[in-house]
């Protein structure tokens, strides 16, 4: 299940508009708040936009991850979704660290972020950087292998207002506990005795073959990015995904299946 992990407290923020427009295309890294970067943001411990100012903590990530936690292997999404009254202008970085403190999983590029790192980190984009009073990215990750366990997002927001100078500015912070789907950390088989109809498909999908009704049901599409989990009632309605093929997951406390159907 997801979980709220401890806020960092990190004392003396400041930002200066001037300095945040020249990091408008991303973070330099290493700035995420995490143990791999020792509590650096862009606002502490050496960063550009130290200078005063009160650090926020914000309940601002969310995710397409299930309570059942994350498949390995899998990609969702990771939303991040900071408020500041007042700001004009926003930039971030994001990492998600193990028990160890090492990165996991892989971000990939998009319209709302840069990778770093071979896509251990994520940061804004200049095209993604400007906003009002409040600010959303969309941020694609890729679950790393089966027994990694439990992970934080850590992820560090810079908010400025564009007044030129240090006054109004803040730091935004925030963690999310991921844990790992363990009864789906084996591999998936096709499984024939399982029927779904009809396919090719328009709307409702309907499910046969699967007799339990302690199963989740997930959807993915061809690359693995999950666009719908839910507890399975033997049909899901697929009418808000694109034409295109998709593989069905089922997963409970003893088995796992996937099947492929085609959506119309």
């Amino acid at each position: 299940m997801k979980k709220k992990y401890q806020k960092f407290v990190v004392l003396g923020l400041a930002s200066l508009g001037i300095l945040l427009l020249a990091n408008s295309g991303g973070s330099p890294g290493g700035r995420t708040g995490s143990a791999t970067d020792q509590g650096r943001t862009c606002a502490t411990q050496g960063g550009c936009h130290a200078g005063g100012g009160t650090v926020l903590s914000q309940e601002m990530i969310s995710t397409t991850i299930p309570a059942e936690g994350y498949v390995p292997g899998m990609q969702y999404t990771i939303t991040l979704s900071p408020a500041f009254d007042g700001a004009g202008r926003y930039g971030f970085e994001m990492m998600v660290e193990d028990a160890s403190g090492s990165a996991k999983g892989t971000f990939t590029n998009n319209s709302d972020g840069n990778i770093k790192e071979n896509g251990l980190r994520i940061t804004h984009k200049f095209a993604s950087s400007t906003g009002g009073d409040t600010k959303t990215w969309n941020l694609d990750w890729t679950a790393p292998s089966a027994g990694t366990g439990d992970l934080v997002i850590f992820a560090s927001v810079l908010a400025a207002n564009g007044n030129g100078a240090t006054s109004g500015d803040r730091l935004i912070l925030d963690t999310l506990i991921l844990t790992e789907n363990t009864k789906a950390s084996v591999n998936y088989t096709f499984d024939r005795t399982i029927n779904l109809f009809p396919n090719p498909v328009h709307n409702i999908l309907h499910i046969s073959g699967i007799e339990t009704t302690n199963s989740l049901v997930t959807i993915t599409d061809l690359n693995g990015k999950t666009v719908i989990s839910e507890p399975y009632t033997k049909s899901v309605d697929v009418s808000i995904l694109p034409a295109g093929t998709y593989v069905l997951l089922f997963v409970n406390d003893t088995k796992t299946w996937k099947k492929k159907f085609i959506k119309r």
